[in-house]
């Protein structure tokens, strides 16, 4: 499919392919089915995120029920939370996904949730733990702390290079 057109009609052709309800057809005994299922689904979450369709991605992503969800789609529904500012959908995302395992960045998110939420003591408990724990990303850590901040605190960034949905948020 192509990401960038010129032509609306070929533009518009393959966003209404990847937002369609059809699912794959299971094969009678296929165990495979579901892992086949979710590889497409994250395809196509991944396509519409590459063509910058917010509206697309959003409609898309809150289709996906549990079952079909792996780290991979998870972690684009997360996103698509941020980005649409759903900021609590990504707060119980992060809660649950710290739950089942320790990694970076549901750490970081969990850490801006209780900066949102007004714990500035939870938020800068999981500031330092994640400083601790060699996860680099000096723009996050900047960002959170002009957040636990008071509010005229001005914040310079030398650069962004690239803005996560976490950073853009």
């Amino acid at each position: 499919l192509p990401i960038a057109t010129a032509s609306p009609a070929l533009h518009d052709l393959p966003r209404r392919l990847l937002l369609s309800a059809a699912t794959l057809t299971p094969q009678a005994g296929d165990a495979a089915h579901g892992d086949a299922e979710r590889a497409v689904l994250a395809a196509r979450l991944r396509l519409l995120s590459a063509r910058g369709d917010l509206d697309g991605l959003a409609a898309l992503a809150g289709r996906v029920g549990r079952e079909l969800e792996d780290d991979e789609i998870v972690r684009l529904k997360a996103a698509v939370a941020l980005l649409t500012e759903d900021f609590e959908a990504a707060c119980v995302t992060a809660s649950d996904q710290v739950g089942r395992a320790v990694d970076g960045e549901w750490l970081k998110l969990l850490a801006y949730c209780r900066a949102l939420s007004g714990d500035r003591a939870g938020a800068a408990l999981s500031l330092e733990l994640l400083q601790e724990t060699a996860a680099t990303d000096p723009v996050f850590y900047q960002l959170l702390n002009a957040r636990l901040q008071p509010p005229d605190a001005p914040v310079k960034l030398k650069s962004l290079r690239s803005a996560s949905p976490l950073v853009l948020a």
